[in-house]
């Protein structure tokens, strides 16, 4: 599974790329501004992508609008809440931070549809 991170919190983004990574899944980015996400989707397309709203003042919402026009699932990671969002993404999934690792795996997993499988660690012993 691919999934690309834009996040501009340095910490934050790492954390993401490393919760993901743990969980079997590829990373693109983590990138930190719209445009070059913008660029990385003109060549690569992601099966999910995990959107800051507010990226170091630019709110990404431009960005937001190309994931969804090109049927990328998607949800926003953020400190806003709904109400902050323009009406065309009433939709779209909110994470809101703080947040845990199995919450973030959760919300990714209800995010896909037909579900990609995330490897929750090793089978439990019979």
């Amino acid at each position: 599974m691919r999934v690309l991170v834009v996040e501009d919190d340095f910490f934050i983004a790492d954390d993401l790329a490393t919760i993901l990574e743990q969980h079997g899944a590829s990373v693109m980015g983590p990138i930190s501004n719209s445009g070059d996400a913008l660029d990385l989707l003109g060549s690569h397309r992601p099966d999910c992508a995990l959107l800051d709203v507010n990226l170091a003042g630019e709110m990404a919402f431009g960005l937001a609008a190309a994931l969804k026009s090109s049927d990328v699932p998607f949800l926003f990671i953020t400190g806003y809440d709904r109400q902050a969002l323009p009406e065309g993404f009433a939709d779209v999934a909110i994470l809101n931070k703080p947040f845990t690792g199995p919450i973030l795996i959760e919300a990714i997993e209800r995010l896909l549809v037909p579900p990609i499988a995330i490897n929750r660690g090793p089978a439990p012993s019979r």
